[in-house]
């Protein structure tokens, strides 16, 4: 296939029916008349109606040119002016005209990789900005193969697809040829960003994937590392199959004296003397401190926590978050008691805490319409007095919900984590169960 740098202009392709550049260029056009009009619309009849590929889709016959709407002209283009290869970043305009009421005319825009036998994807739906003539566009990645197209479906009314039909539709496709494309690769991160504690380690899965044949040894190399934290690959170099991938666990092991803070890590990877690279958000935290005893009540106990009410807590095993146990804060059967149940437990956030952050878990239950009664949690001080109300609801979620809630403010201070049922006696059952409180602290 021969080759020439810069914008090619189509002919009509009579095996394939539609405009067509032979030669790989930077570009390819339609010119100003070979899909100007529609079909056969008054006025406007359009030359080697319907310009689709094997004459696949045919246009609406309804209106009139240039009051009505139709599709007149496509350019496919690279976006840096070199030639259209694998790879590249193209963009497509169409040259429309769209009726007076224009907010109901929509432009779609596909590609194809083989316009021999295309299978049509979905580039973008353009609703043009005003009425009459105008250009719309979008950007797209050609993928490999050496005669492409693309398709603009210029539609009123209806949705998406590569031939809706329509009286006032238009549907065009361009041909055009594409270069193979100098063999390259890309490297990514996954997950590109994540924790790692001082003391452990985390991973991470670095990708090499080949571009336009692409299959050459690349070698891996990791830079920006925090101090104390260190890092290895599984496999290095790495070879992806043409066309393919290839990947690498990246595992960054963190010391008992890592710095702590947030690190950008850059992967590298090189073949050659052409270097690619994925950033990483690498955030290295202080080992966490779990605060509360008996957390879970798998001890089948209350023991650790403070109790008091009308109805005295109790070990349930009715509704668990996890485990065996939960706590049933207030009265579930019988009569209402008049008063407030509680449960609480005292804990200490050390003075040299960067965090620390409370979460439980409770399911909810009441038959109260007024809520009179409510299920709540508090931080509160070694005396009883409300520092927080962390929340307070009159529920009958009966579902398990989770809370969390930062308590850094606290840190070097005595507080009680207190959970309250409130009923009021008249009969309406309020109560929740409570399970896997925890106050990890950093």
């Amino acid at each position: 296939m021969n080759s020439s740098v810069g914008l090619q202009t189509a002919v009509f392709d009579n095996t394939l029916k539609a405009p067509k550049c032979v030669n790989v260029g930077s570009g390819c056009d339609s010119g100003p008349s070979l899909l100007l009009g529609r079909d056969t619309m008054s006025g406007g009849a359009e030359p080697n109606q319907p310009n689709t590929i094997n004459s696949s889709c045919a246009d609406g016959t309804s209106g009139t040119f240039h009051s009505d709407e139709s599709n007149d002209r496509i350019v496919v283009s690279t976006t840096d002016g070199s030639t259209l290869a694998a790879g590249k970043t193209v963009k497509v305009s169409a040259t429309v005209w769209a009726y007076s009421g224009f907010t109901s005319d929509h432009l779609d825009l596909y590609y194809t990789a083989n316009a021999n036998s295309p299978s049509w994807t979905l580039i973008g739906t353009i609703t043009p900005p005003a009425a009459g003539a105008q250009t719309l566009s979008a950007n797209y990645t050609l993928p490999s193969g050496s005669l492409q197209a693309v398709r603009a479906q210029f539609r009123y009314l209806g949705s998406a697809s590569s031939c809706t039909a329509g009286a006032y539709n238009d549907h065009d496709d361009l041909i055009f040829a594409v270069g193979a494309g100098t063999p390259g690769f890309s490297v990514s991160a996954s997950p590109s960003s994540m924790s790692v504690q001082q003391g452990t380690n985390a991973t991470s899965t670095v990708t090499v994937t080949s571009q336009n044949g692409f299959n050459s040894a690349t070698t891996l190399s990791v830079s920006g590392l925090p101090s104390g934290v260190t890092a290895a690959f599984s496999t290095n170099p790495v070879t992806p199959p043409a066309n393919g991938s290839a990947t690498s666990t990246l595992t960054f092991t963190a010391s008992s004296t890592a710095t702590i803070g947030t690190s950008t890590v850059t992967a590298t990877g090189t073949s050659g003397t052409v270097t690619h690279t994925a950033t990483i958000a690498l955030t290295v935290t202080a080992p966490s401190t779990q605060l509360i005893q008996n957390s879970g009540f798998e001890t089948g106990t209350l023991a650790n926590w403070t109790t008091g009410g009308a109805a005295l807590p109790t070990i349930s095993t009715v509704q668990k978050h996890s485990g065996s146990f939960s706590a049933l804060d207030g009265a579930s059967s019988g009569s209402e008691p008049n008063g407030d149940d509680f449960l609480y437990q005292t804990i200490t956030i050390p003075s040299t805490a960067t965090k620390a952050t409370l979460t439980f878990w409770y399911w909810p239950s009441t038959t109260d319409t007024i809520t009179y009664d409510w299920q709540e949690a508090q931080v509160q001080n070694t005396a009883g007095t409300m520092l927080a109300q962390i929340m307070k609801v009159c529920s009958n979620a009966q579902a398990w919900t989770q809370v969390t809630y930062d308590l850094t403010s606290y840190k070097g201070q005595t507080i009680r984590i207190y959970f309250n049922d409130h009923q009021d006696g008249f009969g309406d059952l309020t109560y929740m169960y409570l399970d896997d409180i925890n106050v990890n602290v950093q």
